[in-house]
């Protein structure tokens, strides 16, 4: 009889222990619920804190490209009585004057294909897509707008030590429109101020300016150039 009494407490006791451990999960799981809820909540916004300042300067990064960007238009009327006639060979001529003494080894006329520029402008027009801080429109115009296209070669009779003899050769793009050739001048130029973009066309220390709708491009023959480029130019202006 003692041992049915003491089986009975015992489970007496496993029940009331066992509905013990159930209340005491029940309430863990309350406590727990709420503060999962609240880190969850906790972390969104932290996330959200994290993401809204770069937001911000992703935004403010786009609004800066949009000001700086600048364009090259092709498109440009036609200027009847203009001089189409090329004026290169007298203004390389002129670099004989110069302490290089330059000498014209060339003098041609030169296919789209083969003039430095006309290849930049086309390969400025894919890189506009990546650079975002210039665009080029009515590429198809620019082609038209152009007469016709020269080029001379020119090399010094100085040695300027190892062996290295200065050269360059200069480009005469002649357009039917000043315009044009204006705004490809300062379209240019702006590309080189703004940083390596026109190295992509032409490494070597090079210029570019025009007179009326003659654009004139000299492009050196290398880094060892940098100190007589720009006398080239400046001997060649009126």
């Amino acid at each position: 009889m003692f041992a049915r009494q003491g089986v009975g407490a015992g489970f007496w006791l496993w029940g009331r222990r066992h509905s013990f451990e159930l209340w005491a999960s029940k309430k863990k799981m309350k406590t727990i619920i709420p503060i999962l809820i609240l880190s969850s909540i906790f972390i969104s916004c932290k996330d959200e804190i994290k993401e809204n300042p770069i937001s911000k300067l992703e935004t403010e990064e786009v609004n800066k490209i949009r000001r700086d960007t600048f364009s090259f238009d092709a498109k440009s009327e036609e200027k009847p009585g203009l001089n189409l006639m090329s004026e290169l060979k007298p203004k390389l001529e002129k670099l004989a004057l110069l302490e290089n003494n330059y000498q014209i080894l060339k003098l041609e006329e030169s296919t789209l294909k083969e003039s430095i520029v006309y290849r930049g402008i086309e390969r400025l027009s894919e890189l506009s897509f990546k650079k975002q801080f210039f665009e080029i429109k009515n590429l198809d115009k620019f082609k038209d707008n152009i007469e016709k296209i020269n080029w001379g070669y020119i090399k010094g009779t100085k040695d300027i030590g190892d062996k290295l003899f200065p050269r360059a050769k200069v480009e005469e793009l002649i357009f039917k429109s000043d315009e044009i050739a204006n705004k490809l001048v300062d379209f240019i130029k702006r590309i080189k101020e703004k940083g390596s973009t026109w190295e992509d066309i032409d490494k070597s220390p090079n210029s570019i300016f025009n007179e009326g709708n003659k654009v004139y491009y000299i492009s050196s023959g290398g880094w060892y150039m940098k100190p007589f480029y720009q006398e080239i130019e400046k001997k060649m202006k009126k």
